[in-house]
């Protein structure tokens, strides 16, 4: 095993702000670097993007999101040829037109964009004062930069507890965004695919938007980010901005399901994030979300009634992976539950990323219930006062305790996060006496590690704080991820019961404190 160097990681969780996730990645180099190009000939599949710059770093970690993945994440098909201050990315299997995110960070600044593209392209990327595409279909790739230098509002778009306000000005965002489109397309030679495709993500953009308001604070950047419970949240609340209860279907305008059926789209990262908070937010009606084996039966039956093929297959993907990432399937009660329709999705679905996806979870909820194998109980740790100890010590010196073991390293950005959220609830579960929370850093360098510590003195104390050693040859690292996986993502929470046993190989993150503490409850009452 082998980890992405710190800082790339830091950027990404920066860039990831709402996954919040920091991964461990085997595959460090996604192709073959040469000194001389090769003449390929390439499938009308494939696409070739070629990038000069006067800022090398630029060019050493490139990455380019592609959202027909389930979650969306970078490019598979990608292969590398450097010559000088010019690498050739070919990018393969790229089966239809559609929206790619790029970015990369260079020595003083970062460059993230989003480009249209379609299969056959051949496109020069430059990368110097900025980030500019030139090709034969340059009005299809420039787009996005263009439209977010000159109105990229939504980035600072806030709701400052007045809903009325916050729509208005979406309203007005999504109608500047709507009108430079227009002009765009007027003014441009565009495809019939690009006017299709890019309407629709400025659409299903301010949908978002609206559904999931930009309510959550990162008050680093000074912007807020969104937070797709939010409605569900405040609808049920009384003396909203003292007119009565909110009436999703006015805030929300008349939108239906009949806007979704669009298959076509689930390449198209907005359209799928507001497919999923529509239907569980809005047209499933639930009377109170908390993730419940009534409300997956509810969700699930209203995808079933009203979606068809690639559209369904996704939708009931997202509602297993949403409702496991929340602590559902991982109760004594919920588990047959989920069992059953990972089972049935599995045998379902033929898209491969979703399929992948639903294995991993079938493998984490596979864990659940066995204690961990022996070849573990040798990892080795390092304590803050230089003392080493393995996982087995550590077992023993927390017995007859549910354990919650937070895998997080200095450079984790959502990890640190998780930490400075939580003090107040750790506290809280720790009080009732039979609950301990041990951390567990997989930093390579033992500096970062405690200087990390001294400055979250104030979130954590020094009891039960380790980092592990020999971290490409971890038992339990290895065990989590199954050993074919690739990636160990961080933060994560391990939860072993009293008795040794994996109860949770992946619980929910603490930040989500609803969640978190109604799986201990499933657990102190199994």
């Amino acid at each position: 095993m082998s980890f992405l160097k710190p800082n790339i990681l830091l950027f990404l969780c920066f860039l990831l702000v709402l996954s919040q996730a920091c991964k461990h990645d085997e595959k460090t180099n996604n192709g073959k670097v040469e000194t001389v190009f090769k003449d390929t000939l390439l499938s009308n599949k494939s696409i070739v993007i070629r990038s000069v710059t006067n800022d090398q770093k630029a060019l050493e970690y490139v990455n380019f999101i592609n959202y027909s993945y389930f979650n969306g994440t970078n490019h598979d098909g990608l292969s590398e040829e450097k010559m000088n201050d010019t690498v050739k990315f070919t990018l393969d299997d790229i089966n239809q037109p559609q929206i790619l995110e790029i970015f990369s960070f260079g020595d003083s600044a970062r460059y993230n964009t989003r480009i249209f593209v379609s299969p056959g392209d051949s496109i020069i990327i430059s990368v110097k004062k900025g980030i500019d595409f030139i090709g034969k279909n340059g009005a299809h790739y420039n787009f996005f930069k263009k439209l977010d230098s000159a109105n990229d509002e939504w980035s600072t778009n806030k709701y400052n507890s007045h809903l009325k306000d916050y729509k208005n000005l979406s309203q007005h965002i999504y109608q500047r965004r709507q009108r430079f489109f227009n002009d765009y397309i007027a003014n441009n030679q565009v495809s019939a695919d690009f006017i299709d495709q890019v309407g629709a993500e400025l659409k299903f953009e301010y949908l978002y938007n609206l559904i999931a308001p930009r309510a959550i604070p990162v008050e680093s950047m000074g912007w807020n980010v969104n937070d797709p419970e939010f409605l569900e949240l405040i609808s049920k609340q009384s003396d909203i901005e003292k007119d009565g209860f909110l009436d999703l279907r006015d805030y929300l305008g008349p939108v239906t399901i009949d806007d979704f059926q669009r298959p076509e789209l689930l390449n198209n990262d907005y359209f799928k994030r507001s497919l999923v908070s529509f239907i569980r937010y809005y047209f499933a009606g639930h009377d109170l979300l908390n993730y419940s084996s009534e409300n997956f039966k509810t969700e699930q039956e209203y995808i079933q009634n009203h979606l068809t093929g690639d559209l369904r297959d996704f939708a009931l993907t997202k509602l297993i992976y949403d409702y496991y990432k929340k602590g559902f399937g991982q109760g004594k009660s919920d588990k047959p539950l989920m069992e059953k329709n990972l089972q049935e999705q599995i045998s379902k679905v033929s898209n491969l990323s979703y399929k992948e996806e639903l294995k991993r979870i079938k493998e984490d909820l596979d864990l659940s219930g066995f204690t961990l194998p022996a070849k573990v109980n040798f990892d080795q740790f390092t304590t803050l006062g230089n003392d080493t100890i393995t996982l087995s010590d550590i077992l023993k010196s927390t017995k007859n305790k549910i354990r919650v073991l937070d895998f997080w390293a200095s450079w984790c950005a959502p990890c640190i996060s998780e930490i400075e959220k939580t003090v107040t609830m750790r506290n809280d579960l720790k009080s009732f006496g039979d609950l301990e929370w041990i951390f567990i850093s997989i930093d390579h360098h033992k500096n970062n590690w405690t200087n990390s510590l001294r400055e979250l003195k104030p979130f954590l104390t020094s009891e039960h704080q380790y980092r592990m050693l020999n971290i490409e040859k971890s038992g339990i690292l290895e065990y989590l991820t199954k050993e074919e996986r690739e990636t160990f993502m961080i933060p994560r929470y391990v939860i072993i019961g009293t008795n040794d046993e994996v109860i949770s190989s992946s619980a929910p993150r603490p930040s989500d404190f609803e969640a978190f503490k109604n799986l201990i409850d499933k657990i102190k009452n199994r």
